[in-house]
């Protein structure tokens, strides 16, 4: 779940360079979390549908580790976590590679 997170982080990230519009890269000191990040990209025009299902992701992610963390969930509810959003870092980087160019 980690690197497919890193995926979609990396996507997002190249969307929201490429759109910005004000030529320039994330800081190196840019503290914005990855759900403002896919908020930002709402803003600038960012698939409805894929915001909804990266929002939903990022809830699913942040509640697994910390239920993970505190006994409240174990491995099974993990894998249908990954399971439930199989394919979504491919739909998320066709759609960046289709708007990007």
């Amino acid at each position: 779940m980690s690197m497919v997170f890193s995926h979609k982080s990396f996507r997002i990230a190249i969307y929201w360079v490429t759109k910005n519009k004000k030529g320039h890269i994330f800081d190196s000191k840019d503290k914005r979390t990855f759900g403002t990040i896919i908020n930002d990209c709402k803003n600038l025009g960012f698939d409805p549908n894929l915001v909804t299902r990266l929002l939903g992701f990022n809830k699913a992610r942040i509640d697994a580790v910390h239920k993970y963390l505190l006994g409240e969930t174990d491995y099974e509810s993990l894998k249908e976590t990954c399971i439930l959003y199989h394919g979504l870092d491919k739909e998320v980087g066709d759609y960046v590679m289709a708007v990007c160019r």
